[in-house]
């Protein structure tokens, strides 16, 4: 199971602060233990559109990744710099090379 975020900005003078924040999110992340869930951020052509892949092992996953105390933080940060919230469509892996 798993989500597509994307991430507008309000302004382009953002995009840095933006991936930055992304790269905190991630390691933070990273630092969690017993995670159900997988999370990558990425920056787009357009200094304007980033996009996020969460992964997760059920509801408990996804409810693991929002309850986090890093993901709090980066959503406290971006709501200064999105133009609305993200927009979420809901994916499934269908192969990877990972």
């Amino acid at each position: 199971m798993g989500l597509l975020v994307e991430y507008t900005l309000k302004d382009a003078a953002d995009h840095d602060a933006q991936a930055a924040a992304m790269e905190t999110l991630c390691a933070a992340l990273k630092e969690l233990t017993d995670r159900r869930f997988s999370y990558q951020g990425f920056a787009s052509e357009d200094p304007l559109r980033f996009y996020g892949v969460l992964q997760y092992d059920g509801e408990t996953g996804k409810q693991q990744f929002l309850d986090s105390a890093a993901f709090k933080t980066y959503q406290t940060g971006a709501r200064e710099r999105l133009a609305g919230p993200p927009k979420t469509t809901p994916i499934r892996a269908s192969g990877s090379s990972l």
